[in-house]
């Protein structure tokens, strides 16, 4: 019995499908469907499987779909295409992977310092002011920061670097020209600060429910004809159908993303034992270039909607 068959019939028993999918995996599924990083998500992992339906749901070689005056064509190919160009799905997983995050959460504040104005900054000028215009412009600088850290939620954000880019951005040579031009425009001279108050209790790593729909494609690269690109492109037409025919996890946590669709890929450890793979040049050992290899293919592959797999043959 080859490669493909026997994962596929691992799935058929829960203890065997447990060794299937390792804690790694099911956060690269999570990595995938979410966009959270795998080093984010705890060290429990555990899978969940509402359904597993094996070979009934299949990206056909050629669909089209027409409304509104426009169509869609997904996956025609080429009769003689590689086995990795293949969008057949081995097997659907509607269920869900639970594990502990932190997820903090915040109450967003606003704040805005009040408008300041040129005559309003003379006031608060030595008596008698500067005559210098040099001088004059440096005491209105002093002035305004005075005020500007006042009113700000963090004082030491306001420097002379926030004076310096109003002025640039008003295209004026100095503070006071700047502010004359405001005032004889109507253009109001203020800042808006953003705060954010942590929520009690929110930066405390807890389990959740993450629903996931998975559709697994079980590949051996050995096989005459194997082209990464056709796995990839394969792999993008089973997601454009799982979309067009619903097939989406359901809403998660209320402070959870929503989750996409997803492919899994199940495919053997040993491919990554190929240098062209990216990301093991430094390491010491073969295990560790392996591994460091996976990992790079993890992230690469998460940003495609793509949850790898790497398994023991």
């Amino acid at each position: 019995m080859d490669f493909d068959d026997r994962k596929l019939l691992a799935f058929t028993d829960p203890e065997a499908r447990a060794t299937v999918l390792s804690p790694d995996i099911l956060r690269a599924v999570v990595h995938a469907a979410y966009r959270i990083p795998p080093d984010a998500l705890g060290a429990e992992v555990a899978a969940h499987f509402d359904s597993l339906e094996y070979g009934r749901f299949r990206a056909e070689t050629r669909t089209e779909i027409q409304q509104s005056g426009y169509s869609i064509r997904f996956g025609e190919q080429d009769p003689g295409a590689s086995p990795a160009s293949r969008p057949d799905v081995d097997l659907l997983w509607r269920g869900a992977v639970t594990t502990s995050i932190r997820l903090e959460r915040a109450v967003v504040g606003v704040r805005t310092s009040p408008t300041v104005r040129i005559t309003d900054l003379d006031l608060d000028l030595p008596d008698p002011p500067p005559r210098d215009t040099r001088a004059l412009d440096q005491a209105r600088r002093a002035a305004l920061l005075e005020r500007l850290r006042a009113a700000a939620i963090d004082p030491d954000a306001m420097t002379e670097a926030v004076i310096d880019s109003w002025v640039s951005k008003m295209g004026a040579d100095s503070l006071s020209e700047a502010l004359s031009w405001g005032q004889d425009h109507g253009v109001p001279l203020h800042r808006i600060a953003l705060s954010f108050t942590p929520i009690a209790g929110s930066d405390v790593a807890r389990a959740r429910r993450f629903p996931v729909a998975a559709a697994v494609l079980i590949r051996d690269p050995v096989q005459d004809g194997f082209r990464l690109a056709d796995f990839l492109r394969a792999s993008h037409t089973v997601l454009e159908q799982m979309k067009v025919q619903g097939v989406e996890p359901p809403e998660g946590d209320e402070d959870l993303p929503q989750g996409r669709p997803v492919v899994l890929w199940l495919v053997p450890e040993d491919w990554f034992d190929d240098g062209a793979w990216p990301g093991g040049e430094d390491a010491a050992r073969p295990a560790d270039a392996r591994q460091a290899r996976i990992t790079h293919a993890t992230s690469w592959l998460a940003g495609q909607g793509i949850a790898l797999a790497p398994v023991g043959r």
